[in-house]
């Protein structure tokens, strides 16, 4: 797990729009509420939907609530995320770059 934290006096949509397009180098990149897609894709390419970094008892501090918006691009093992949190005037967020050993999707737990 990697995870870099900003913030910034831009706004969420500012923010928003350029690491969408940013994340593209990544493929599909899928606007997360929680844990429910917003707009179109639902799915990349590679099979990751919204909340698939929560699932597997996987963790990591930093990470939004099911309230918070995220954008994700990649695949469930090679995730890259951009979680949004709040702040007056303006605008923080983390970059997360997440690697989850294939043992995570075949029922191992990684508490």
């Amino acid at each position: 797990v990697k995870v870099v934290q900003y913030q910034t006096a831009d706004s969420q949509e500012k923010v928003l729009a350029f690491y969408k397009k940013a994340m593209g180098q990544f493929g599909d990149v899928l606007e997360c509420k929680g844990r429910r897609a917003v707009g179109s894709p639902t799915v990349t390419s590679e099979g990751l939907k919204c909340g698939e970094a929560g699932d597997h008892n996987v963790r990591v501090n930093g990470m939004p609530d099911k309230r918070s918006l995220t954008l994700l691009a990649g695949s469930k093992h090679h995730q890259h995320i951009v979680a949004f949190g709040k702040r007056d005037g303006g605008t923080s967020f983390s970059l997360i770059d997440l690697r989850l050993p294939e043992s995570v999707h075949k029922g191992f737990r990684t508490d």
